[in-house]
């Protein structure tokens, strides 16, 4: 590539658009845009880079956009991009981890937000205190003494174990492949692989998802699952909507077993503003904004930097889903 030559970089969706300011505080002489969905075919015919934002980048995509070296998540999640299609056509797929760009502290930060205020039902009482009626209620649940679930123990889930056992909750931990030194070092009292699910559920008060979306986590909450959590117990998920099954979730709820749920994911992002999940009183939505803070935004910004960087000047990027793909494409 040509020194003079500016590099485009596209971020494809019109959402988390403060990603675009704290790029360009990064890469101050990169020509980076900001293109509707709808635009996205055309715009990245000449883009060398594209972030996806809540995008799907798929074959049409990787066909069309000639100039096309990388697709760099901003964030973990790659459920998005078709890598097979990226591989086939020599463009590289990166994303940024949790662990290291302050992601995983200010998504574990949003655990402890949400499951305070489920806690304190704070989405039925705002209207009391303008109304000055009915004053002194209601109780709220402490998090105090209660057990909390995590469905992964990656950065998040470590992140997040700190942060509640400082309220003195007990936590559970599932993952793939149990690391019980971990566990132990961060006071979690026990720690299972992925077929001890049954067993954490049932003594579960606060189920956190901590896990990525894949062929084996997708519908891993269903109606089964959701029949063996305890009476009036509390869900949260800023992983990926479809993690848990929407029907049987609806179901719970209905039924009044589920003490309430936060949500800062979705089957379809945006959701439909008629989205019946929006409507119970004990569902707290957010809008997909665990992850998005200073810290982690500062964080990002500067590994996706580094990783235009290293593309540009003939390298493979850092934490690459593809690795084996050609490096003739960069040159």
């Amino acid at each position: 590539m040509n020194k003079n030559e500016q590099i485009r970089v596209i971020i494809a969706g019109k959402h988390f658009a403060r990603s675009y300011d704290y790029l360009k505080a990064e890469l101050p002489k990169i020509s980076l845009e900001m293109v509707e969905l709808e635009d996205l075919i055309k715009k990245a015919k000449d883009a060398q880079i594209i972030i996806p934002a809540m995008a799907k980048i798929g074959e049409e995509i990787f066909k069309r956009a000639s100039s096309l070296r990388l697709v760099q998540q901003w964030g973990a999640g790659l459920d998005g991009v078709d890598i097979k299609s990226a591989t086939r056509y020599q463009v590289a797929v990166a994303n940024v981890p949790t662990v290291g760009s302050g992601n995983a502290e200010s998504v574990a930060e949003w655990y402890v937000m949400a499951a305070l205020g489920l806690s304190r039902r704070v989405c039925e009482i705002r209207s009391q205190v303008s109304r000055g009626y009915p004053w002194g209620i209601p109780v709220g649940q402490a998090l105090y003494g209660c057990t909390a679930g995590l469905i992964g123990f990656g950065g998040i889930g470590k992140a997040l174990a700190i942060r509640l056992k400082s309220f003195q909750m007990k936590v559970w931990a599932i993952q793939r492949h149990p690391n019980k030194v971990a566990a132990q070092k961060l006071g979690v009292e026990w720690v299972g692989g992925i077929e001890d699910l049954p067993q954490l559920l049932k003594r579960t008060d606060y189920l956190f998802i901590c896990v990525p979306l894949t062929v084996e986590t997708r519908n891993m909450i269903s109606e089964q699952e959701l029949s063996l959590l305890p009476k009036g117990a509390y869900i949260l998920n800023a992983a990926r909507g479809a993690i848990i099954n929407k029907k049987a979730l609806m179901k719970a709820l209905d039924s009044g077993r589920l003490g309430g749920v936060a949500l800062d994911v979705y089957w379809k992002e945006a959701p439909e503003p008629n989205d019946p999940i929006l409507d119970y009183p004990n569902v707290l939505a957010t809008p997909h904004i665990a992850g998005v803070s200073d810290v982690s935004y500062r964080g990002i910004a500067v590994q996706v930097a580094a990783n235009i960087r290293r593309v540009m000047s003939g390298k493979l990027p850092l934490h690459c889903a593809n690795p084996r793909v050609s490096l003739k494409g960069f040159r």
